[in-house]
Parts: C-alpha cells; structure tokens; sequence
C-alpha cells in the first residue's frame, strides 16, 4: 500500500538518479572527461573499499525501493527486517533528514560544477574547489548520503537500515580518508591550508577565527 513517505522515498530515489545522471552527463559531453572513476583494478585496501561503497549504495536503492513499492520480497529477511521502532514524528524527521541531505548534494554539485568526480580521477581531477558550501565543509555530498541512509532508516524502522547506514558511515569515511591523501598528493599546502580552515564534515571555528589563530 502506497503512502506518502513511500511515494516520498520513490520521488527523492528518482531526483538522485536524475542529478547524478544530468551531471555526469553534462561533464561527459562538455569536458568530453568520464567523471565515473570507479578502478575496481586497484590493488590492496582501497579496492576493498570502492566495492564495499558501489556494492552497498545499490543494496541500499534496491532495499528501499522494495520497501517503498511495498512488495512482500525483500534482500533481507526475518530477522533483519524486523522493525525497531515504527513512530510517526520519526518518520517526519526521517523526510526532514533527507530533504536536508539534498540541500547539501544540490549545492555541492554546484559547487563543483565540472570538478565533480565519482571517485578518484587521477588523470583529470579538476579544481580544488574551497568556496561555497565547500567553505564550510570539505564533504558535503558524502553528509548528503549519510542523511540520506539515516533519514530511510527513521522512515522504516528496520533493523537492516539500521546496519545499512552505519556500515556505510564506516566506508565512507574510510573513502574520505582515500580522497585527502590523492587531494594532499596533488594539491600540497594549498589543500592542508585548506583542510586547517574548514573541517572533514563541518567546520566548528570560522574562517575570521582561524585567521586570528595565525
């Protein structure tokens, strides 16, 4: 049966593919760069890390739209499907979360604009981009997901979005920590002056403080 936080969760899964796709379209044809760099070739850790995120964030879309669809076939059964909590002011919360997520996805694209990669491009890896939203947080897309998986969990209550968000909160930070070492590699002092003022997630001090600080 449908309702309006299943409609809610189909229409927020179809306006991410739809950013996601329009941009990688947009730089495909305008930079002629494939902004997709997914190198499941890479060797040792980080490999490890590429897949667990491609193949969590499409168990994650496949599990919510099966919820949202509210079909009786499921990736996970009893006992993971089994709900914690199934609260209205939770559920709101949940839409809150993920309306907010996208607040921090839509700018950061526009942040980005052409600079924007799915993964690590080391042959064409844009700008270093520090203005906008990305003067206040180094990562607003990837606080763009967590909100996102959150928010489903709030939504549904079950325990496996429960599992999906925090696993997915571990493999991202680690992917961040991947991204700063290429970023400090190719960009230098200009990225550590730039990590110093703005912080991984949200940046506590202003940019006025910390020009009093040195």
């Amino acid at each position: 049966m449908f309702n309006f936080f299943n409609i809610f969760l189909i229409v927020s899964l179809g306006a991410f593919l739809i950013l996601f796709g329009g941009r990688s379209i947009s730089i495909k044809l305008k930079k002629k760069i494939n902004p997709i760099k997914l190198n499941f070739k890479n060797n040792g850790f980080k490999r490890i890390i590429e897949v667990a995120v491609f193949a969590l964030v499409n168990i994650f879309v496949f599990e919510t739209l099966f919820y949202s669809i509210d079909i009786k076939f499921k990736i996970f059964s009893f006992p993971l499907n089994i709900k914690i909590f199934d609260l209205f002011f939770l559920k709101i919360f949940g839409v809150v979360l993920i309306l907010a997520g996208f607040a921090f996805f839509i700018r950061g694209l526009f942040d980005l604009g052409y600079s924007w990669r799915l993964g690590i491009d080391e042959n064409n890896p844009g700008k270093l981009i520090t203005i906008g939203i990305y003067s206040f947080t180094r990562n607003p897309i990837y606080i763009f997901f967590n909100l996102y998986f959150l928010g489903v969990f709030f939504i549904y209550g079950s325990f496996i979005f429960l599992i999906l968000f925090v696993t997915q909160l571990a493999l991202l930070h680690l992917e961040i920590i991947e991204e700063e070492k290429f970023l400090f590699n190719k960009f230098g002092l200009n990225y550590i002056n730039y990590c110093r003022r703005v912080g991984r997630y949200f940046t506590i001090h202003n940019q006025a403080t910390y020009k009093q600080k040195v």
